[in-house]
């Protein structure tokens, strides 16, 4: 009888920890393009509101936090 070891292997647990980071970098990267869309539609008033000026969106929105 064959006995198949289910235990997960380094390579295996490399492997979901890359697809992770990438699928965490990609929803990060969705979330800067709607901040980007949703910033870029607010007037020059509503933005001064919040303190940003028509150019800021661009590095509001790429600023990333550290990761902890």
């Amino acid at each position: 009888m064959a006995f198949y070891d289910m235990s997960q292997t380094a390579t295996s647990k490399r492997l979901g920890r890359m697809v992770t980071q990438l699928v965490s970098s990609l929803m990060a990267w969705r979330e800067e393009c709607a901040t980007r869309d949703v910033l870029g539609k607010l007037t020059d008033h509503e933005l001064n509101d919040i303190g940003l000026l028509r150019g800021d969106p661009d590095q509001v929105s790429s600023a990333r936090q550290p990761d902890d």
